[in-house]
């Protein structure tokens, strides 16, 4: 009896053949399927997103990082071999008593006689030595004559920071320029004179009075003759150096006690890449000249960075073996 009242229900639930062969989704199965997918595909493509952009910050953080050191690197290879570092107050255009070039303390002011890149700010300039051109071997070339009883000659090196415009095919918010002042040049596959050149310690000169030598009469003339130096020798030494000038946002840069900032005025044009020269009193204390560069990167501009999140800052710290301006110790 209990099973005749149940056969209904089960007729009602059983399922017959022909109408499982037709059974399907519905819409609304469809559309809440299509739905899960899709939230679980753009949950997907946002993580893999985020992954790519975290590995093109970190590629970026590490890429400038190693760029920063290896320009330090760079000059710290050049600085070592200097002869004569500039002094900050001529790294200039007003110079050291320039009304008395007789006295010792004179220098014309460096800016003065060299043409840099326009908008570039000068930071470190110095001398030092150079071999000679293997064409100076020849007999036949006269302009190495005056250099062959040392066998070498004096380039001039300056670096300075050049910031970059939006239009440049340079990325960073600015760039490092090596400047430099050879003795020579090549014009038509022949060995000439550089323009603008003017060999230092000549005539009773420095290398801190160049380009002035004293003339027969006992006076100090620029012996440049109007004939400035060309900027073109001024390739790039590393791009993505911070230029940010804003106080708030940059510390003012700042020299240890015995040391002097180059360049002078630098709070207000470079934060970012700056010197610290050993002061001349010290060096009359029988130091080594030596000189403390800072410099700061910014990796915006490279793929995956927006902003200036990325500015790594490094230092370092070069002894010349230059011995100019140096007072001997007394013997004992």
């Amino acid at each position: 009896m209990s099973t005749q009242l149940f056969k209904p229900l089960f007729r009602m639930f059983r399922t017959s053949p022909e109408r499982s062969k037709k059974a399907g989704f519905t819409l609304v199965e469809l559309l809440v399927s299509a739905v899960i997918a899709s939230i679980v595909v753009s949950s997907l493509l946002y993580i893999v997103n985020e992954l790519l952009q975290t590995n093109q910050r970190d590629f970026a953080k590490t890429q400038t990082q190693q760029d920063m050191k290896m320009a330090l690197d760079y000059i710290g290879s050049d600085v070592k071999e200097a002869i004569y570092l500039y002094p900050p107050n001529c790294l200039t255009t007003t110079g050291v008593n320039t009304s008395n070039s007789a006295s010792l303390d004179f220098c014309p002011g460096l800016l003065n006689h060299i043409a840099l890149p326009p908008g570039s700010v000068p930071v470190i300039a110095f001398w030092k030595p150079e071999p000679l051109p293997s064409q100076c071997q020849s007999s036949g070339v006269t302009i190495c004559n005056n250099y062959k009883i040392v066998g070498r000659s004096y380039s001039l090196i300056l670096y300075a920071l050049m910031p970059n415009q939006t239009n440049s095919i340079w990325k960073g918010k600015a760039r490092i320029l090596r400047y430099t002042l050879n003795a020579f040049a090549t014009s038509n596959n022949t060995l000439v004179s550089a323009a603008g050149y003017v060999a230092p310690l000549q005539q009773e000169s420095t290398f801190r009075k160049w380009p002035y030598e004293k003339t027969t009469n006992n006076t100090w003339t620029n012996q440049q003759n109007g004939t400035l130096p060309g900027s073109g020798n001024t390739p790039t030494l590393v791009d993505f150096i911070d230029n940010e000038q804003n106080s708030s946002k940059r510390p003012a840069p700042s020299c240890p006690v015995g040391y002097e900032l180059t360049p002078t005025n630098a709070a207000t044009v470079t934060r970012s890449f700056y010197g610290c020269i050993r002061a001349q009193s010290d060096l009359s204390k029988n130091f080594n000249q030596d000189v403390l560069v800072f410099l700061r990167g910014n990796a915006n501009g490279r793929p995956g960075v927006v902003g200036d999140n990325i500015i790594p800052t490094m230092q370092t710290q070069i002894l010349s073996r230059a011995i100019l301006d140096k007072t001997p110790s007394p013997d004992p």
